[in-house]
């Protein structure tokens, strides 16, 4: 929260899955995300890729198990 704090507002953001896989009852997604933060006039954007594993629950909602941002 205070890394975030530093950075200033965020003003933008996306994701763009560039591959995804079902196997044994779990998602496997990958891709690129960014965020865009404006603080004192000045714009920065930061971005890289990300994996994700989603996993059904009981319920039979998906639920993330894992999500890495590298």
């Amino acid at each position: 929260r205070a890394e975030l704090a530093q950075l200033g507002r965020v003003v933008g953001g996306g994701l763009q899955q560039e591959g995804v896989t079902v196997s044994s009852g779990m998602i496997y997604e990958w891709g690129h995300g960014w965020l865009a933060f404006q603080k004192d006039g000045k714009r920065r954007v930061s971005s890289g890729p990300y994996f994700t594993v989603w996993r059904r629950g009981p319920d039979g909602t998906w639920q993330i198990l894992r999500n890495l941002v590298l």
